[in-house]
């Protein structure tokens, strides 16, 4: 079967740049198909990432996984606060650093309410969706994947 990207690529023959993007529980088919098909892509963006993978209830596929393995560009983007059991910034940070990979850390928000692992908490970017978004759009302009703070 042709991967998504050569199908988008046949369609609309102007694409150049495909870039994956996994949120929470999306991590995992944005590592899997970055890890197995990385020509096709310009890089990943994971938002929230399962970072505590062993975790009751969470997602073990993602339990020792190598981001080391990809050698496309890799940015982690996660809210300091996110309070779902599964995708702890502690975690997260360690990732990011044993594999060398930029971590953006985004921190306020407002209007909280729901369930912690659900979109109008930290865990969605509620309230900071416009400042992720632009960082997600910078870094496709410019190709630069740094870490910083999003505010």
């Amino acid at each position: 079967f042709p991967s998504h990207d050569s199908l988008a690529r046949k369609e609309i023959p102007s694409i150049t740049n495909v870039w994956l993007v996994g949120h929470s529980a999306g991590t995992m088919t944005a590592a899997f198909m970055g890890k197995f098909n990385q020509s096709a892509y310009s890089g990943i963006f994971y938002l929230a990432t399962i970072s505590d993978p062993l975790k009751r209830g969470s997602f073990r596929s993602l339990h020792d996984f190598n981001y080391g393995e990809i050698k496309i560009p890799q940015i982690f983007i996660h809210h300091k606060e996110d309070p779902c059991f599964a995708t702890t910034y502690e975690s997260v940070e360690k990732i990011a650093k044993k594999f060398n990979l930029p971590l953006s850390t985004v921190y306020g928000g407002s209007d909280f309410k729901g369930e912690p692992c659900k979109p109008y908490s930290q865990h969605g970017f509620r309230g900071t969706e416009g400042v992720v978004m632009k960082k997600i759009a910078e870094i496709v302009a410019t190709g630069q994947f740094k870490s910083g703070e999003l505010r």
